[in-house]
């Protein structure tokens, strides 16, 4: 749906003086466009329910090339990044421990847990 009163173009280019007002060098703002892709990227992953005990879920996500670009723009790992998005992890003594996630908890981890690596 097109608004008549918008131009993505004219925002964008607005945008882009604006980093350059704001002496954004040109690394910075692929860096911002990176993960400003991520996020977008994170948002279309999907995760399945599979019922492994009773009363204890298992998910998986339905949509691993969404983690390979997320991966990507972000510089980690694929299998870090899919680790982080479906468990848990403990660490008490020099021991780590996986727990995975339910539904709910997954849903929850996709952006807290990527972003949280960034910071």
């Amino acid at each position: 749906m097109a608004i008549s009163s918008k131009s993505d173009s004219h925002d964008f280019q607005s945008l882009l003086t604006a980093m350059k007002i704001l002496n954004f060098t040109k690394n910075e703002q692929e860096t911002i466009f990176k993960i400003l892709a991520a996020i977008l990227h994170l948002g279309n992953i999907y995760f399945s329910r599979m019922v492994d005990d009773p009363g204890h879920d298992l998910i998986q996500i339905s949509s691993k090339s969404e983690v390979e670009w997320c991966s990507h723009l972000l510089g980690l790992n694929d299998q870090g990044l899919l680790q982080k998005l479906t468990h848990k992890v403990t660490e008490a003594r020099d021991e780590r421990l996986l727990s995975p996630f339910n539904l709910e908890q997954a849903l929850d981890s996709r952006y807290f847990s990527s972003f949280q690596r960034l910071i």
